[in-house]
């Protein structure tokens, strides 16, 4: 068998061929399903791979399908391929489908993010991860939590408090932004990503003395080269000063080399040394004085000749043996302060996993890339429950160099059996960068990429070699021939815009349609750039509404329009203007849970509920009250000149009693009760509003997670409600408006492209890693810094010009996601180009004209191919269709108190031994660890099993328990535990233990009890001790804790 590289285009059918794949290897042996794990980007892309695995089974199996044509085409594909007989594949195809269907967890298609996590799931204890954990995917929440961690220690801790502190004086220093929380949450979120490992992962680490020590090391430096320049110049000047000699007077006058001396002695040194002005005296090219200088001036010059030159020669070595180190030493400076909190941050996000029980999706990979290099892949295999000898591997251009590089063991493991492995990949359609994809590891298989201190990976790098084969997929299922015929023009000629290293992602682009050559239209229209941006953006709204206006005129549906933007601002612009036109709109910005002033307005009401006297939000409350009661404008300024002439405590006490919330002073009232109440006063209860129910959903969400009060959720809110939004069906009729990282993989009959004014940004490059271990300063072997054309001035001026020829990459990839995404139709709107323009999207479409012989000066809509007419009945659901009733009711009104008290409501004192036996026992079973403690009491005392009283002491007597020193160390987080764990006896019964912990040296089973010590109960533990030594393969300890006022303890084994 062989490594199949599918190298693919847009629509060129590369789901069609993973599940082609898939099926020729699951219909040759049915059982096989199990071993295949199949991984993708995205979860949308697994389940849709998921479904199309069983719908072609089914399609298969069932000679009577509706899907015919699909039908045979598998049918003759399998059998040409696969030399497999169509009976077997009909018979395998059933067995398979039920298979799946009966052992549907063995169904191994995921995303990539996915299987790492049932990986890092696999290796808690190796990992030291929390053996609960969960999943953090919100990197910027978890780094502003960080941030504020470190923020809290200044003042506590010296090195943090020193180190924040100075760089808080080098950036009002340096007059630049000096937000240090900003700052720092910034470079933690950068410390997260996949390039920091990689770079730092073989550095041997820092101590705080190291980060001082070089620390003052720059600075230091950077002073003594300004110094030497520093007195080069104002030696110059002092020259020109003795001759009665003015800056003017020299070579250029004002526009010259005086002016330059003049930058150097303020230590102005890289406006000088950046512009090529004094590099013309450096080479000669330029004298000091110019030919036409008067005979004196000549005169006087001729005494200070010899020195002022030798000074300019002086400036010429420093500039050539100094100013790269001192140019990179300044752009160190800016972060050698966050990056010396790198141990510091580490050690606070251990901190937060272990408290509470979180890890960030980041950790995944590089938890496992250095599990891999300690352990056998054998091993990996036995944990992991399963054993996969086929993995099929799509969207590789977006995958990170970690996620390959963990994923190799097992491939190369996988292809020394002799199994087939899949990647499918198109390196034009990469474009996720930003989260650590690398397109060159795509486009250098089968070598390696960044293989460099890893001896395993070269292995596998031969291993590929040996077992490489290349497949192009050039044929387009997808578009029309005339759009299919359009790009494939348009991107060969664009495509030598690239730098050269990197044209080779554009190699063998060109594809065949399948579609005839009659359909497909592309339309570029050029709108003039108006001075007043709301004019010009107004230009192009009016521009789409006409637009869709006319497409659903003739005969499309909402639902067939995709309306794609580079930026979320952009597109939330175009999605209220439609909206706002009676145009259905499905955007991430109409979804936002916040854009609903009935979600605002719940969320004032708590505000108020929590702090009354914050006046913006009665302002904001009273608005948004006025705005669901459809209140004018005029009645909104009435009502609130009207409690402006009221007293603070008067107004407070007027919203009292407009939202009448004595209801909510409830003991006890959970965040999700107090927001379901205020739904039923508020009458929101009438209609089914899906912002109002997604946002109940999220409550209660927060409610069971985070287990924290009505304070801590409007801190959650304020943080999250930009990125909350209501989920849609796909069948909904409406026009979609999205940017196109979210349009990718996706494709619409009509597509329209407006602000196609993207180009190559230098001022956004990011930031990079840098080694450097040759740079001897101090012990500082790599640091991040920002690409800037700074960069270009130092010896990394090749890591600048390889970010630039990347970021020439994503815009060209961004123009091809864009374009390759119509079926029927492509509507590009772009302002017209300037002379000036060098690398844009309208200089790609101008100049593509012109080589067409189309452009014309005075044209301003160009269109290309032909278009089609339809009509269409809808099958589909309106944006604003289904209405379904929304059910609320108080839970409280359900409920009625017991006559006769409960078994707890008694005093404890007084209580049975089997009462109270009964309570702890319940309690216990809900205590993991001793973390647990807290929540799990104060639940209790919410739902009224106790009051305080009876409440303190329970807590003293578990509190005894917990901290015992016999039993402490079985509550910690670092074993494995289990509550009311149950075992089947020799006689068929079920026994339950009420703690079973495994630690690596022995298996615990405890049993609390109350009362006196007793023979059964040693009788009884011990039947469990010898039970469980018949199954682990570790010594088993029994332990009898007796519960009172005291803890006794019995030991049985």
């Amino acid at each position: 068998m062989s490594l199949n590289v599918y190298k693919s285009s847009a629509g060129s059918g590369k789901t069609y061929t993973l599940v082609l794949e898939y099926l020729g290897l699951v219909l040759k042996q049915p059982s096989l399903f199990r071993n295949i794990l199949a991984v993708t980007f995205t979860n949308k892309a697994a389940n849709e791979m998921k479904a199309r695995v069983i719908k072609s089974l089914w399609v298969l199996a069932d000679s009577s399908a509706q899907d015919m044509k699909l039908r045979d085409s598998l049918i003759s594909n399998l059998k040409s391929r696969y030399a497999l007989k169509e009976e077997t594949i009909i018979e395998n195809a059933l067995i398979v489908f039920s298979n799946i269907l009966h052992y549907y967890s063995d169904f191994s298609i995921s995303t990539i993010d996915s299987f790492s996590h049932r990986l890092v799931r696999t290796f808690t204890r190796d990992l030291e991860l929390p053996p609960q954990f969960e999943v953090e995917l919100d990197a910027g929440q978890l780094a502003q939590v960080v941030s504020d961690i470190l923020m809290s220690r200044v003042g506590v801790d010296d090195f943090i408090t020193n180190t924040i502190l100075n760089f808080a004086m080098l950036k009002m220093e340096d007059e630049s932004d000096w937000q240090i929380e900003y700052q720092l949450k910034m470079f933690i979120m950068k410390l997260m990503k996949e390039d920091a490992f990689l770079q730092n992962r073989y550095s041997i680490p820092l101590t705080e003395n190291d980060f001082v020590e070089i620390r003052e090391l720059i600075p230091i430096e950077i002073k003594q080269t300004e110094n030497k320049i520093k007195g080069i110049a104002d030696r110059m000047l002092e020259l020109l000063a003795s001759q009665q000699i003015s800056i003017l007077d020299l070579n250029g006058k004002s526009r010259g080399i005086g002016p330059v001396i003049e930058k150097l002695s303020k230590k102005r040194i890289a406006d000088v040394f950046d512009q090529k002005l004094i590099h013309n005296y450096f080479s000669g090219e330029k004298s000091l004085i110019g030919d036409n200088a008067n005979f004196q001036l000549k005169a006087s010059f001729t005494i200070i000749e010899s020195e002022m030159y030798n000074a300019l020669a002086l400036l010429n070595s420093i500039y050539e043996s100094d100013y790269k180190r001192y140019v990179l030493l300044n752009l160190l400076n800016r972060n050698i302060y966050s990056f010396s909190l790198s141990a510091q941050i580490t050690s606070i996000m251990l901190e937060i996993g272990t408290e509470k029980q979180l890890v960030h999706i980041s950790e995944f990979n590089k938890s496992i890339a250095s599990l891999l290099q300690r352990v056998a892949v054998p091993f990996i295999y036995e944990r992991l429950g399963e054993r996969f000898s086929h993995f099929l591997l799509d969207e590789f251009q977006d995958t990170s160099v970690l996620q390959w590089q963990n994923f190799l063991p097992l491939i190369e493991n996988s292809l020394a059996s002799g199994n087939l492995n899949l990647i499918v990949g198109d390196g034009k359609q990469s474009i996720y960068r930003f989260r650590s994809g690398e397109v060159e590891q795509f486009l250098c298989l089968p070598a390696v990429f960044k293989k460099e201190g890893n001896e395993n990976l070269y292995q596998s790098e031969e291993v590929l070699k040996l077992h490489y084969n290349q497949i192009d997929l050039n044929t387009n299922y997808r578009s029309a021939a005339g759009i299919v015929e359009m790009n494939n023009d348009f991107f060969d000629f664009v495509r030598t815009f690239l730098p050269e290293n990197l044209q080779s992602v554009y190699d063998n682009q060109s594809q065949k349609a399948i579609k005839t050559i009659d359909d497909g239209l592309t339309t570029f229209t050029f709108l003039e750039k108006l001075k007043d941006k709301k004019q010009d953006l107004q230009q192009y709204l009016d521009s789409i509404l006409d637009l869709v206006n006319q497409l659903i005129s003739e005969g499309y549906q909402f639902r067939d329009i995709a309306i794609l933007t580079r930026s979320n601002k952009n597109g939330n612009e175009v999605a209220r203007y439609l909206a706002n036109n009676n145009i259905h709109v499905v955007s991430s910005d109409s979804l936002l849970l916040n854009s609903s002033i009935k979600v605002r307005l719940l969320v004032n009401v708590m505000m108020f509920y929590l702090q009354p006297e914050d006046r913006i939000n009665r302002t904001e409350l009273l608005w948004n009250l006025t705005e669901i009661e459809e209140t004018d404008e005029n009645q909104f300024s009435i009502l609130l000149n009207d409690l402006g002439s009221l007293s603070e405590t008067e107004q407070i006490s007027e919203f009292q009693r407009m939202l009448t919330t004595e209801m909510f002073h409830t003991p006890g009232l959970s965040v999700y009760d107090f927001f379901e109440s205020l739904v039923r006063l508020l009458n929101f209860d009438q209609n089914a509003d899906p912002f109002i129910q997604f946002f109940l959903d999220e409550v209660y969400r927060f409610q069971v997670k985070e287990r924290k009060g009505a304070t801590e959720f409007l801190e959650f809110w304020e943080i999250n409600k930009e990125n909350i939004s209501v989920v849609v069906p796909d069948t909904t009729n409406a026009v979609a408006v999205m940017t196109i990282h979210k349009a990718k993989g996706l494709e619409f009959p009509v597509v329209i492209f407006p602000f196609a004014d993207m180009k190559l940004n230098l001022s956004k490059l990011g930031d990079k890693w840098l080694d450097l271990r040759a740079e001897n300063i101090g012990k500082l072997e790599s640091c991040i810094i920002g690409l800037s054309k700074q960069l270009q001035n130092t010896r990394f001026n090749a890591v600048y010009d390889e970010e630039v020829s990347k970021a020439k990459l994503d815009l060209m990839n961004l123009l091809y996601v864009v374009m390759t995404r119509p079926i029927d139709r492509l509507y590009v709107f772009a302002p017209k180009p300037d002379d000036k323009e060098s690398f844009s999207c309208p200089w790609f479409f101008k100049a593509w004209l012109e080589h067409k012989g189309f452009w014309d000066a005075d044209k301003t809509v160009y269109e290309i191919g032909v278009s089609n007419t339809l009509k269409v009945t809808p099958d589909c659901v309106s944006a604003s269709d289904s209405v379904v009733k929304f059910i609320s009711t108080d839970w409280k009104s359900k409920l009625y108190l017991a006559k006769e008290s409960g078994p707890f409501s008694s005093d404890l004192d007084n209580q049975s031994a089997v009462v109270w036996g009964s309570l702890t026992h319940q309690l216990l079973s809900e205590i993991l660890f001793e973390s647990d403690f807290e929540h799990v009491i104060k639940k209790y005392l919410e739902t009224g099993l106790f009051n305080n009283i009876q409440a303190e002491k329970i807590e003293k007597q578990v509190l005894d328990l917990l901290n015992h020193p016999q039993l402490k160390s079985y509550y910690s987080e670092n074993k494995q535990v289990k509550t009311e764990a149950e075992i089947l006896g020799d006689d068929g019964k079920v026994y339950r233990i009420d703690r079973y912990v495994k630690t690596d040296e022995e298996v615990i089973l405890i049993e609390y009890k109350t009362g006196k010590l007793d023979a059964i109960h040693e009788k009884q533990i011990l039947r469990y001790v010898n039970q469980l030594e018949n199954i682990e393969n570790l010594p088993v300890k029994g332990m009898l804790v007796y519960l009172g006022d005291e803890v006794l303890i019995k030991e049985v084994s």
